[in-house]
């Protein structure tokens, strides 16, 4: 069986941003979501729940990460070609994300970045080589 990732991520609005990636595209699982998460299976073994504040601190030590002033962690998503990653980079602009970084290259590989609603940093890669 292979190894799954589960990244869960503090939210100021669920409703905002379960709207949020619904427009990305990502599936929301039903069975585990409810007014307090939101479950979005992003591949067979990626997934990413979203919390609310009140939520996400039954997990965790310690204060939230202050979004977009800190960054915790950027989260990497890879993509079959550079306009699979710069459409999924529009889409996010559109559906109420904000611009970060850029789109560069580094090598062969491409990255466009962008910030969900909450400052989260997502970076879609397209890595021909890897």
């Amino acid at each position: 069986m292979p190894r799954m990732i589960f990244v869960n991520l503090p939210v100021d609005d669920l409703d905002r941003a379960t709207s949020f990636y619904r427009a990305l595209g990502f599936e929301q699982h039903a069975p585990t979501s409810s007014d307090k998460a939101a479950a979005f299976v992003i591949s067979d073994t990626i997934w990413i729940t979203l919390l609310t504040p009140q939520y996400f601190r039954e997990f965790i030590n310690g204060d939230i990460a202050a979004t977009p002033a800190t960054t915790e962690v950027t989260i990497g998503l890879s993509a079959e070609t550079r306009e699979e990653a710069d459409d999924l980079r529009r889409r996010a602009l559109e559906a109420g994300g904000s611009a970060w970084r850029g789109s560069f290259e580094e090598g062969s590989m491409y990255v466009a970045g962008f910030l969900d609603p909450d400052g989260h940093v997502w970076e879609i890669v397209h890595a021909p080589d890897a």
